[in-house]
């Protein structure tokens, strides 16, 4: 205050009233902030944070329980409905069956069994009379709380003893059931720890054997792609033997189920199939081996079952019928019971499961040995190979150690106007070339379009194409690969592949692959066209014996690339000339 005293004694009057004026705004604003509290104010802002915080959670609860509430007002809708239904059918529109037996019935007989739909869980009662049946609906809709509304109903006609007794035999049927479960659960560490498929066919079908007390008992594995079944007949000296593979091909679906067997008219109906009395059901195949000791038979298709696709990978198909389990000859009693449908359902999709984990742990390991085998043969190629003869031994060796089922391997060089083929007598240490005369057969074909190609059973007249059918016409036995006299009998697949260098054909290799019959549907040791893995194998070898051939056949291979690119040239060149053309004009 002193020095704005001094200050305004030098000031004239004008500035000296406008400096007081601030200098009074100065000590009013001093004052006001003096009389306030700011440890009072901070205390009352934490209190409203913390009062907003409590209201943002109550309003998330509050959300929760109107939430809540909603599904709880849609499920009471629901159930009031159903509860609504169940009335109508109790006062309007309750019929007797006529064709139902006047008699209650016992576990093994009269049972009436209701699905949800193809291939899913039986859901069933122990009786067969309509109004037992009702009765077991009513007390299963209502909690086991509806007896009472039953006896206030003037038109029930079953007494008390009658309920009593048809909720004891339904109570039985249920507890008989749960224990059979129980005990199947407990297999089912035994059934999972299996190494190979074999070892999983002998366990599971054993397991249907002791759970529903049968004398024999299959497992068909539905094959689509080559249209059969099959099955490992169950070894009945020791439980780890193989056993035979039996095979039967797929019915059409209008085929005349007189004969045709209960394994394929489940898998036509897509449903179960119990008969007490084989003998003179009209489906019984008579040419089965065990057609005259066969009585009670109980037939289940599994729908939705997991296999394993293209490139390993695991797919899941709702639609087709993948597994047919099929239990014949109970022992302990006259015919299956509801428990037996239920039990072998479960056995199956158990089944489906361990079956496509065994085919992909199978793939997946085949895999990992192939590509510690490429890594051996490139070693072997880039270290052993010095002359012509070399690249057949070695490629030779090579494919039988990637994929075991092959036969037979060859080379074709790619020349400028006609391949040839590379040839060994077996005793001496040369190679000889036999030329084809110009770019025939899937040799060829291969050679132009750079496009591997891959054919199935080319030595039989109507052979099921593993890519299409244009390619069997372009098959010439006289350059392409023939199967031999003494294999004619068994399915091979003809695999043609370029190998490429810089931008095309320089040879092509062409190999036979044996295919196995249907036993396993995995990676069963063969090339598969179709799988990405596999390709990436074959690409990856040939580019191991690529520079050889160019080294060793530079007059054809070289002549080959040398042509390619002086018409590349030549294309260039024109097309520069027609733009220059067409500029000027």
């Amino acid at each position: 205050n002193g020095l704005a005293k001094v200050f305004m004694l030098e000031l004239d009057d004008l500035p000296r009233q406008s400096f007081k004026v601030l200098m009074q705004r100065f000590q009013k604003i001093n004052r006001v902030w003096d009389g306030l509290d700011l440890r009072c104010f901070d205390m009352q802002q934490t209190d409203i944070r913390r009062r907003n915080f409590e209201l943002i959670v109550q309003h998330a609860r509050l959300t929760s329980k109107v939430t809540r509430a909603q599904g709880e007002s849609e499920w009471w809708v629901a159930r009031a409905a159903e509860l609504s239904q169940q009335l109508e059918e109790l006062y309007i529109s309750r019929v007797k069956n006529p064709n139902a037996p006047p008699g209650g019935g016992n576990v093994n007989e009269g049972i009436s069994i209701e699905y949800n739909g193809p291939g899913l869980i039986p859901h069933s009662f122990s009786t067969s009379d309509s109004e037992r049946m009702f009765l077991m609906h009513l007390l299963a809709s209502t909690g086991g709380q509806g007896s009472a509304n039953y006896h206030a109903d003037p038109a029930a006609t079953l007494s008390q003893e009658e309920v009593l007794s048809t909720v004891a035999l339904e109570w039985y049927l249920q507890w008989h059931r749960g224990q059979r479960v129980q005990n199947l659960l407990a297999r089912l560490k035994w059934l999972s720890r299996v190494p190979d498929i074999t070892v999983a066919f002998q366990r599971f079908q054993t397991c249907i054997m002791e759970e529903l007390d049968c004398e024999r008992a299959a497992i068909w594995v539905l094959d689509h792609v080559r249209g059969g079944m099959w099955t490992r007949a169950k070894a009945r000296a020791r439980l780890d033997e193989q056993g035979e593979v039996l095979r039967m091909p797929l019915p059409a679906q209008d085929s005349d189920r007189t004969g045709l067997g209960f394994v394929r008219c489940a898998f036509l109906d897509k449903s179960f199939i119990e008969v007490v009395d084989a003998q003179k059901d009209p489906r019984l195949n008579p040419e089965s081996e065990e057609a005259h000791r066969t009585w009670s038979v109980l037939v289940a298709p599994i729908m939705g079952g997991m296999t394993v696709g293209p490139g390993g990978r695991v797919v899941r198909d709702d639609k087709e019928v993948h597994l047919v389990l099929q239990a014949t000859n109970k022992k302990s009693a006259g015919r299956f019971d509801s428990a037996d449908h239920f039990i072998l359902f479960c056995i199956g999709m158990a089944f489906a499961e361990v079956m496509a984990a065994c085919e992909k742990m199978s793939s997946a390991k085949m895999m990992a040995d192939r590509k510690d085998s490429l890594l051996r043969s490139a070693e072997r190629v880039l270290t052993s190979c010095r002359r012509p003869i070399d690249i057949l031994n070695l490629m030779t060796d090579a494919m039988h150690t990637l994929f075991p089922n092959t036969t037979e391997v060859v080379l074709h060089l790619v020349g400028p106007d006609q391949t040839h083929l590379m040839s060994s007598d077996g005793f001496s240490k040369r190679v000889e070339l036999k030329p084809s005369h110009g770019f025939r057969g899937l040799v060829g074909r291969v050679a132009q379009s750079r496009i591997a190609v891959s054919i199935s059973n080319p030595h039989k007249s109507t052979p099921h194409d593993i890519h299409n059918t244009v390619e069997k016409a372009s098959y010439d036995p006289k350059v392409d690969l023939v199967v031999h006299k003494k294999h004619l009998k068994r399915d091979y697949a003809l695999h043609t592949y370029p190998v490429i260098a810089e931008g095309g054909a320089v040879a092509v290799c062409q190999f036979l692959c044996q295919v196995e019959g249907g036993a396993r549907f995995g990676d069963d040791g063969s090339f598969n066209m179709f799988n990405k893995e596999h390709l990436e194998l074959m690409n990856q070898l040939l580019n191991y014996f690529q520079p050889f051939l160019m080294r060793f056949y530079p007059k054809i291979c070289g002549a080959r690339t040398q042509a390619r690119w002086k018409a590349v040239l030549a294309g260039t060149r024109l097309g520069l000339l027609k733009l220059v053309q067409q500029t000027e004009s």
